[in-house]
């Protein structure tokens, strides 16, 4: 398990999220028992990609643009169309981080293809929740219709849980 200390370095240049999200991304990874599933959506250049591999779980992150692979990580990358890849989706999933694209009709359908996937009592994280209005109107949406419930906001990254 690596420590927050030690990849934060290396995931600030990457990511575009505050050191306080990053925090939280990190420790919703830990949180997690060794093979647990954790699914990003949107890899960009890696930085969450890189805190969300610091715990135990198996990390996918899934993006329409390859990166390079990262050192020192155990990520597996999937490229592709984010809904296409849920289609054929086989392992069920503790942790769904989802930060592609931001216009409401593409988080719903992330949240559509996804969700069933994600456990009963796992974790949806939306990133950029109250900075962009697609991405929060989708993430109520789902609280609205009992699908998820929030527990906490972290800047703007919202941390949800599964109810069914």
């Amino acid at each position: 398990m690596k420590e927050f200390t030690d990849i934060i370095e290396k995931a600030r240049l990457l990511a575009q999220m505050t050191e306080e999200e990053l925090r939280e991304l990190w420790e919703q990874s830990l949180r997690l028992d060794a093979g647990s599933v954790i699914v990003e959506i949107g890899t960009f250049r890696g930085g969450s990609a890189i805190i969300l591999d610091a715990g135990r779980a198996k990390v996918y992150t899934i993006d329409i643009n390859g990166i390079e692979p990262i050192p020192d990580t155990n990520l597996n990358m999937v490229i592709g169309e984010s809904t296409v890849v849920a289609s054929i989706w086989k392992e069920p999933i503790d942790l769904l981080f989802i930060d592609g694209d931001h216009h409401y009709e593409l988080v719903s359908a992330d949240l559509k293809a996804w969700l069933p996937h994600v456990k009963l009592k796992g974790r949806v994280l939306f990133h950029d929740y109250d900075s962009h209005l697609g991405v929060t109107m989708a993430a109520h949406r789902a609280i609205e219709d009992k699908s998820l419930e929030p527990i906490k906001k972290v800047g703007c990254l919202l941390v949800t849980v599964k109810n069914n």
